[in-house]
């Protein structure tokens, strides 16, 4: 006999239905205050404290400080969801240095360590907190304020332009939007992502965090088990990751270390300073003047000498287990000198330069190989140092 399994299933479904909807239904409260601080002092600090939900900086010309929120509380019945909102709060203290405003949960964690949660516990509680809680904070701060802290647990910050003062950010599983801030920029954060527009100095620590920044004067990133991260451009930028991966379209100088961490970078206008890394592989497609890479482990470099650079300093010292490749303009105009000291690393120098190198041994522990590119005279503009490598490859090609 022949079962028909539409006609099982839709009595089926229509039996069960009155249950789910049973078990889906939920109740809501809500609440809506405002808080303000008059003639708020702009040599104090803010500090926030807040968690769960959406809080938005915005900062007018007024002196005062002014919040505004509004939350939904949503529970499997009224008494629950009342008694939740009870927890939620907002309100407000002074110090001699300092305005404190609490909002929501005063201590939502058991202890204050922002790398404390995680894996499947930490799954549940973030899931329990978006079906829970749907609230906005809405702060005004006047833009002349010295500082502003903000600590925050499973939510969104977001800072609007215009902001010059000094701004600290630490979170945990949550979002940070940032239009502007031109000042001193602190930002801890874990579980997350950032996408920060334009800053002045930034010094942003990360972990299992991704995101993008647009611009930034000064910037020094501390990525660790952070995928994603992207930087669009950056006058300076001192990197120091691990296990992570990072984007840098454009870059005016830049130092890096790393462990286990892949590097790709577009351009570099004036220099680059490699150090310490391990494990690591750096990709740089356009480079200009300096080139610096020292006590590298197990490590990849390549890089391409810009087709318009002019003079270059590139030098590799002390590495192991280390790969170097350098692809140099055919057509550049000036001289390179290479001095190389034996080791255990292998120099592969393609046909297209070997056709125009000079070796003088006059010292057997040294080699100076010059190479002219494009001239008849040699004029060290350009300097390659290569030397003190064990058990790797130097590669110097023509493109």
């Amino acid at each position: 006999m022949r079962i028909n399994l539409k006609s099982l299933l839709i009595p089926l479904l229509l039996f069960l239905t009155p249950c789910i909807l049973k078990a889906k239904a939920q109740f809501e409260e809500k609440m809506a205050a405002e808080v303000r601080i008059k003639n708020a002092s702009t040599e104090k600090e803010l500090k926030l404290f807040y968690s769960y939900g959406e809080i938005e900086l915005v900062f007018w010309n007024k002196k005062d400080i002014l919040l505004k929120y509004e939350e939904t509380v949503t529970a499997s019945s009224q008494q629950e969801a009342r008694s939740i909102l009870t927890t939620r709060n907002a309100f407000h203290g002074e110090s001699d240095d300092a305005y404190m405003l609490y909002l929501g949960n005063k201590d939502p964690l058991p202890r204050d360590d922002y790398y404390y949660i995680a894996g499947a516990y930490t799954e549940k509680i973030k899931k329990m907190i978006e079906d829970t809680y749907n609230g906005k904070w809405t702060v005004y701060v006047p833009r002349t304020l010295k500082a502003i802290a903000i600590r925050n647990t499973y939510g969104t910050i977001n800072v609007g332009e215009g902001y010059e003062g000094q701004l600290h950010i630490n979170v945990l599983h949550s979002d940070i939007n940032i239009t502007s801030a031109m000042g001193m920029s602190m930002i801890n954060m874990a579980h997350g992502k950032f996408n920060i527009k334009k800053c002045g100095y930034l010094n942003l620590r990360t972990s299992y965090a991704y995101g993008t920044i647009g611009y930034a004067q000064m910037l020094n990133l501390n990525p660790h088990h952070s995928e994603n991260v992207e930087v669009k451009q950056a006058d300076y930028l001192n990197l120091a990751g691990e296990y992570s991966k990072v984007y840098i379209d454009n870059v005016q100088d830049i130092k890096m270390t790393s462990l286990h961490s892949d590097i790709e970078i577009g351009k570099v206008a004036s220099s680059a300073i490699l150090n310490k890394m391990e494990h690591s592989t750096v990709h740089i497609t356009n480079l200009y003047n300096r080139f610096d890479a020292y006590q590298l482990k197990n490590t990849k470099l390549h890089t391409n000498i810009a087709k318009d650079c002019n003079a270059l300093n590139f030098c590799a010292r002390d590495n192991s287990l280390t790969d170097v490749t350098v692809y140099i303009p055919s057509d550049m105009k000036v001289s390179c000198l290479l001095t190389a000291i034996a080791g255990k690393t292998h120099l592969n120098l393609d046909s297209s330069v070997k056709q125009r190198v000079v070796r003088n041994q006059k010292d057997n522990q040294r080699k100076q190989i010059h190479t002219l590119l494009n001239t008849t005279t040699f004029t060290p503009t350009s300097v390659i140092d290569v030397y003190n490598n064990y058990l790797g490859e130097i590669k110097i090609f023509s493109y």
